[in-house]
């Protein structure tokens, strides 16, 4: 989906407005009852107690604010508001809705000196979730006074927050802070992402985000020049199509893992689990022969295909030509995990990548295999998807981990271009980058997901919908979304300190039955 600027977005809802005679308050009363969805699918993922403390401004986030508590109380959720403006500075539509809001039984608790601010401290802690509707993509300059001290007081509490269309406080356009900002759990962007979301301090600030359907006209949305690709829902539905009543496991794509060591089985697994759980119809892990009682022991629903390896343990050129036997077997494949670096495992990945001619995904240690030397991706005749942190982008590049963080994109882009790969920039907002241009940003996943074994799991997923038929560009799109819903699934379960790899897995078919069911 389009990211746009601040500026761009005012001229849409213009020209929506005016241009198209839409009322303004019907595109505030969708925005709302996105808002109110969000919460409440906050609320329930995360068992959280079920009453919603909304702080609203005198502008139109704050209408959408009125619009939220009005509709979040229809559904039985205690709701607190809070205005942070007086009366009679509040914007035409949003004071509409403040109207509507108070005239079905709705309660507003007007704070505009800081001792009436310090008086609702206590009560603060008995809400579930907190909205910030404070401030909006409109607003520019320093944050001072009224909404400054608002700000500060959300950033005090202790549950999660959901801002609407942008944290307040943040440049809407440059993800800059504009002295304090809001730091959300989640951000509705209203029609279109902004560009601050997934600039300077915007990732820090956005949570997840999600992008409501407010009612542009899509003619109008279409004409607008994006400034980027944002990862949503929407964009990934299409890729799903319902299942046919008759299909056998074959019609699902079988993934072939080549992956796994002594001491490193557990990378093996999580790809090959991943890959299973995210929709493949079957899945066949290629490893050394001495470790496949383990795998058997560990894998109930996968297939093995023991390999002959070195006195070591590892997998050499015997290996890799039983592997390039039985590759007409397979759908899509995982070259990596734990695979080890011994210099014969080295020679056999780079031997598999220039012969193999089913779509290959290459993480971790089959990334190591390209080092140094990585001309050999210009010559593969399998569709490959590269899937490195920035350290492995470096070594790739010949480069420096620094100068790839100064730069993800740039690094990803041009690595991308010369090898004629997809290449996947691993780290908070992840890259998609495809060879021939455009760059796709991921903004679902949290911090907790930086755990051992999170990256085998997204390498079992890629491949996985690769096996189903997707291309490569829309499998890494929609297995990073994926990988990233399953994350955030499990950090709201479990918080984000002690999840692993395994609690990822185990929510990947609720991540991507979500996007069948359009359930967002």
């Amino acid at each position: 989906m389009k990211l746009v600027t601040a500026a761009q977005m005012r001229e849409l809802d213009r020209a929506a407005i005016v241009g198209r005679g839409i009322p303004g308050l019907d595109l505030m009363e969708r925005a709302g009852a996105a808002v109110a969805r969000c919460a409440a699918a906050m609320i329930r993922e995360g068992r959280l107690r079920p009453r919603v403390l909304l702080c609203a401004g005198k502008g139109n986030n704050g209408g959408d604010a009125f619009v939220a508590a009005r509709r979040l109380r229809a559904e039985g959720i205690a709701v607190r508001m809070l205005l942070f403006a007086h009366r009679g500075d509040i914007a035409r539509d949003a004071i509409e809705n403040l109207r509507r809001y108070e005239a079905e039984g709705g309660e507003t608790t007007s704070v505009e000196t800081p001792a009436e601010l310090a008086a609702f401290r206590e009560d603060a802690a008995s809400y579930g979730l907190a909205v910030d509707g404070i401030l909006g993509t409109g607003a520019a300059g320093e944050v001072s006074g009224q909404a400054a001290a608002a700000i500060g007081f959300i950033r005090e509490l202790r549950s999660p927050v959901l801002a609407i269309d942008v944290p307040s406080g943040l440049d809407a356009t440059t993800g800059a802070v504009r002295g304090i900002a809001v730091r959300a759990a989640a951000t509705v962007a209203m029609g279109l992402p902004k560009t601050g979301m997934v600039s300077g301090d915007g990732p820090a600030h956005c949570g997840r985000i999600r992008v409501a359907d407010i009612g542009l006209p899509p003619d109008l949305v279409e004409a607008v020049e994006g400034a980027g690709d944002l990862v949503v829902e929407a964009d990934l539905q299409s890729l799903f199509p319902p299942r046919p009543r008759l299909a056998h496991k074959g019609d699902f794509g079988h993934v072939l893992v080549v992956a796994g060591s002594p001491g490193m089985t557990g990378a093996a697994c999580l790809a090959a689990s991943a890959a299973l759980r995210s929709g493949a119809g079957l899945v066949t892990v290629a490893a050394a022969r001495s470790l496949n009682p383990v795998l058997a022991a560990k894998l109930t629903e996968a297939m093995t295909l023991p390999l002959p390896e070195t006195r070591e343990g590892a997998l050499g050129g015997e290996a890799g030509e039983e592997i390039l036997r039985a590759a007409d077997r397979f759908d899509a494949a995982v070259i990596g995990p734990g695979l080890g670096r011994r210099p014969e495992t080295v020679a056999m990945v780079r031997a598999l990548i220039a012969a193999l001619r089913v779509p290959t995904v290459v993480d971790a240690d089959g990334l190591y295999a390209l080092a140094g030397d990585p001309s050999i991706l210009k010559g593969a005749q399998a569709p490959l998807v590269l899937t490195p942190h920035p350290g492995e982008m470096a070594r790739l590049a010949g480069g420096d981990a620094a100068g790839v963080l100064r730069d993800r994109r740039g690094a990803a882009e041009g690595f991308a271009r010369l090898h004629g790969a997809v290449v996947v920039l691993k780290g908070m907002q992840t890259l998609v980058v495809s060879p021939g241009g455009g760059v796709s940003i991921n903004a679902s996943g949290n911090p907790g997901m930086a755990t051992a074994g999170s990256g085998d799991v997204l390498s079992g997923v890629i491949a996985s919908f690769l096996g189903q038929q997707m291309d490569q560009r829309d499998a890494a799109r929609a297995a990073v979304f994926v990988h990233g819903d399953a994350g955030d699934r499990a950090a709201m379960r479990l918080g984000e300190r002690g999840m692993t790899a395994s609690d990822i897995v185990e929510r990947l078919p609720a991540a991507v039955e979500a996007l069948v069911r359009g359930d967002w």
